[in-house]
């Protein structure tokens, strides 16, 4: 696979992910950004390059950046990191200490539940072995 053919499923992968976070349907992108919804299908999976100046519609019409359909997930992780300090930096400094309190509590469900199915996979992993 050439890397036009990787970069096109990569951004057709990024429109597709950020229209469904939108819970927007193919058909309405295609009205948004007047083309055909075939055409639309036929980017997101990659078989249709679209233009820079297509994609900068799409980016609009998905309420993104351009530069966030060439991330492999539609965001960067440092995008993503540079817009929530921007939200961060106009809270007062109460309300970023309760959202990194949030933050802290979040991380620590994350790792319990990872860790809980972690043993499950040991626990089944060890029973198949006895």
């Amino acid at each position: 696979m050439s890397n036009i053919d990787e970069l096109a499923r990569s951004v057709g992968a990024a429109i597709a992910a950020r229209r469904k976070a939108l819970d927007m349907t193919q058909e309405r992108l295609s009205e948004l950004i007047r083309i055909e919804q075939s055409s639309l299908s036929r980017m997101e999976r990659g078989t249709l390059i679209p233009s820079l100046e297509r994609l900068a519609g799409i980016a609009d019409s998905l309420q993104c950046r351009l530069a966030d359909l060439f991330s492999t997930a539609g965001v960067s992780s440092h995008d993503r990191a540079s817009r929530v300090h921007e939200k961060l930096s106009s809270l007062t400094p109460a309300q970023q200490e309760i959202v990194e309190r949030l933050v802290d509590d979040a991380l620590a469900l994350l790792e319990t539940t990872h860790g809980r199915r972690a043993q499950r996979v040991a626990m089944k992993s060890g029973k198949k072995g006895t």
